[in-house]
């Protein structure tokens, strides 16, 4: 799905700030802790309405729409969908007054958090953890609040589309050029999220969004990780599982040996994701043709060599895409130098990553 310019803005969006918000800030007013970033599209089409049966009862999917939250955020209309809930463009009243862009987009939480008697304060928790992550890699959180029942969030809006999306729209791999731009960019993103000692534990391309100026942001940072039964929607697509007494999360085909198994996050798990995701943007295929690193591991599945990398990048994309932590690349700063600072990508590379 390809994402459109809103109706209400001529110009390109870069990032939306709310009221006295600083470069560097995340956060508005009094809310202190942001929470989670999200994938967000924009789509000038609304969604088409969705239905569901809950015993015997037809509910309208879409029905938050016009719905106003803390007596400042009015939604608008459905522009997108994550594991953890739905995402609206919504009009910021305080914004509008202050004459000011006025529009976010507001991600509300699912129901399965919302029951958690301390989810409340869980993700609060979580989200402290990127508040002090500035960068120009990651996107930005604003607002985490509930409106009685409703546990919901604030986020820039971006231009663009998701990076699976992306790839839909190149079934053969990317450009060398455009390749390598957002590889940087999500390692970026994760050496700076690593720096404060921060762990993404679900990267994926629906969670890397690529940007109409070409800036690679990476999403939903925050939450923990766990899994009891992998799941894949009915259109094949990779969906996060979600355990909400945990609340944890991970996409089963991107994450590492180590998590799948239980074993304590660590930098590596993020280096592993980054390697197939890498992988993916060369070739256009998942290399282990999206099977869970523990049955890869199993089944003795190796990555196809890809030929247009030298053997110094192959011996960086191979030891990226390890299975087993012993034996994979541990730092994402080493996996990104060792990938492209290879001579074939020098001239590109001189435009948008240190060499020195």
């Amino acid at each position: 799905m390809k994402t459109n310019r809103p109706n209400d803005q001529q110009n390109k969006t870069k990032v939306v700030r709310p009221p006295g918000a600083k470069q560097n800030s995340v956060s508005i007013e009094s809310y202190d802790t942001p929470i989670d970033n999200t994938r967000v599209i924009l789509n000038e089409q609304k969604s088409p309405v969705e239905t569901v049966h809950i015993d015997g009862v037809k509910l309208n999917l879409n029905n938050e729409s016009g719905r106003r939250l803390k007596n400042r955020f009015e939604l608008q209309e459905k522009i997108g969908s994550g594991g953890m809930g739905d995402i609206y463009k919504a009009l910021d009243l305080r914004a509008q007054e202050g004459q000011m862009y006025p529009y976010v987009a507001i991600k509300l939480l699912n129901r399965d958090f919302a029951k958690r008697e301390n989810a409340f304060i869980a993700l609060q928790r979580e989200a402290s953890k990127t508040r002090s992550i500035p960068s120009q890699n990651i996107v930005q959180v604003y607002d985490f609040d509930r409106d009685g029942e409703t546990f919901f969030m604030g986020m820039e809006i971006l231009e663009g589309e998701s990076l699976d999306e992306f790839l839909k729209h190149h079934p053969e791999g990317a450009s060398r050029e455009e390749a390598v731009r957002i590889i940087n960019g999500f390692c970026q993103g994760l050496l700076d999220a690593h720096s404060q000692n921060t762990i993404h534990s679900d990267l994926k391309p629906g969670n890397i969004f690529y940007t109409s100026e070409k800036i690679t942001k990476v999403l939903d940072f925050g939450l923990a990780r766990a899994v009891q039964n992998p799941g894949t929607s009915a259109d094949g697509k990779n969906e996060t599982v979600f355990d909400p007494g945990s609340l944890g999360a991970l996409t089963p085909s991107y994450a590492s040996y180590e998590m799948l198994t239980g074993e304590v996050p660590s930098k590596s798990d993020d280096v592993f994701a980054a390697a197939l995701v890498a992988y993916e943007l060369f070739t256009g295929k998942h290399p282990f043709d999206r099977k869970p690193a523990d049955e890869a591991f199993k089944m003795g599945l190796k990555p196809e060599r890809i030929r247009a990398l030298s053997r110094g990048q192959w011996r960086a994309m191979r030891t990226g895409l390890a299975l087993k932590q012993a034996d994979r690349t541990e730092t994402i700063e080493e996996f990104r130098s060792s990938l492209l600072r290879e001579s074939v990508f020098q001239k590109f590379i001189g435009k948008v990553f240190r060499t020195d």
